[in-house]
């Protein structure tokens, strides 16, 4: 099975690079939601579906090489599991070839995971800002004294933006 080590092992190497584009990408996000740049935000999102693509396909091949090689295993390309891929390598020397890179790739996962979090509790926050905003704007205003008699919000009874609008 050795030849087959030495594929995932660079299939591996290939999914590090890919999980380290992604943090770079975040980042990069992190800095574009900071700015309020929805342009930039969509072209980011692309970015981020092309590499989970790459990602997912290289999961195929690994599931490939496994089947080729007529290696039983229940992997799936969506709920893949290094656990399981690394429980199907009996030989202790292929193991350990294969758990060091695993291991790195869970590291990093980890980080693409904590850092999708971040950016997504910014957007979450200043999404929840601007509904405040817009509650305040929309809201009835009964009982609210305006200095201007004939300003739109007195005359209305408090509401800046119409509802029919």
């Amino acid at each position: 099975m050795s030849g087959i080590t030495e594929n995932i092992k660079k299939i591996f190497q290939e999914k590090k690079a890919l999980y380290l584009k992604l943090l770079s990408v975040l980042d990069e996000e992190r800095e574009i939601l900071k700015k309020s740049d929805i342009d930039a935000l969509w072209k980011m999102n692309d970015i981020k579906n092309d590499i989970a693509s790459d990602i997912e396909k290289l999961r195929q091949e690994i599931i490939n090489i496994l089947n080729s090689a007529r290696i039983k295993n229940t992997l799936e390309v969506k709920n893949f599991n290094l656990d399981e891929l690394l429980g199907l390598f009996q030989n202790q020397e292929e193991y350990k070839t294969l758990f060091s890179s695993a291991a790195d790739i869970k590291n990093l996962r980890t980080k693409v995971y904590n850092s999708q979090s971040v950016n997504r509790r910014f957007v979450e926050e200043y999404l929840g800002m601007l509904e405040e905003l817009v509650s305040v704007i929309a809201n009835n205003g009964f009982n609210k004294t305006y200095s201007r008699k004939n300003s739109y919000p007195a005359k209305s009874g408090g509401l800046i933006l119409n509802r029919e609008v």
